[in-house]
């Protein structure tokens, strides 16, 4: 079961950019983009795992059945 949803918000300025995470529509986590790590998002249903490397975000890893 996929746990966690991704609005990426953009600005003009670099720094100013961030990803913010959301489970059941309720934003859990916001991160700046410029700023790399990893962070596990967890919840009732599981877990994801992300990665932020040079301004972009991806999921690394999620305990779901089929990874989505």
């Amino acid at each position: 079961m996929s746990i966690a949803g991704f609005v990426l918000l953009r600005s003009s300025s670099g720094t100013d950019s961030v990803v913010e995470i959301s489970v059941g529509g309720k934003i859990v986590e916001s991160h700046p983009l410029y700023r790399d790590g990893t962070y596990k998002i967890l919840t009732d249903n599981g877990y994801n795992i992300i990665q932020i490397e040079s301004g972009q975000v991806q999921v690394i890893e999620a305990d779901c059945a089929n990874r989505d």
